[in-house]
């Protein structure tokens, strides 16, 4: 699989485009519906916020080496970002999700003894 710190820095830098791009599209919602629009306009900042949320949580597992549970936590922000907010920042984090390894950093071997 990926380099977990190449991976990390993909999740960083979609979070960061998600959400100035959840924050510019409520933005752009509110201010050209003349305010009417507020009631939609809250999902796709809602969804950034939520995302970036995850994506921080993910980003401290990373830096623990629990990275299965770091790609189950941002996997589903990821394609709800995605589909909602950006197609940029949602693809930066899904391909920082999946690049992830599979195992944990630290997984011993069974039957091995550790030296003293």
């Amino acid at each position: 699989m990926g380099d977990p710190s190449s991976a990390r820095n993909l999740i960083h830098i979609g979070d960061i485009i998600n959400l100035v791009i959840g924050v510019l599209v409520f933005l752009v919602i509110v201010v050209f519906s003349f305010g009417l629009g507020i009631v939609v306009a809250w999902i796709p900042l809602a969804i950034a916020i939520w995302t970036h949320l995850r994506a921080k949580s993910a980003l401290e597992l990373i830096d623990e080496g629990r990275y299965k549970e770091a790609k189950d936590k941002i996997l589903i922000p990821a394609i709800l970002s995605l589909i909602f907010n950006s197609l940029v920042g949602g693809l930066i984090i899904l391909l920082g999700a999946i690049s992830l390894p599979s195992e944990n950093a630290s997984n011993p071997v069974e039957g091995t003894v550790e030296p003293f």
